[in-house]
């Protein structure tokens, strides 16, 4: 029967990790992106992107929300281990029953 007290323990796990990355932080990790680039990952305007990224004192800063730097988390882990991660592998992990 699911879900087994396994798969909660794999839920509570991935609850805990990978550790929210900031819009900053991801993009001193993968310097040469750019925010055009970084906008796409996350599903927002570059302006939006550009508001996240601006001196925090200014009037248009805007703090990320949480949801999009677990996002960049998880970019960053798949991107970390691309080399055991093929598209195909994901995308069979990701198929409807």
């Amino acid at each position: 029967m699911y879900p087994t007290p396994y798969q909660w323990a794999l839920l509570e796990a991935y609850k805990q990790y990978p550790k929210p990355l900031s819009p900053l932080q991801f993009l001193q990790i993968y310097d040469e992106l750019s925010y055009g680039q970084l906008a796409v990952i996350l599903g927002l305007s570059v302006s939006s992107v550009e508001h996240f990224l601006c001196d925090r004192t200014s009037s248009g800063y805007r703090e990320c929300a949480e949801k999009h730097c677990r996002t960049l988390a998880e970019i960053h882990v798949l991107w970390k281990h691309s080399a055991q991660l093929t598209p195909e592998r994901i995308q069979a992990w990701c198929q409807d029953p």
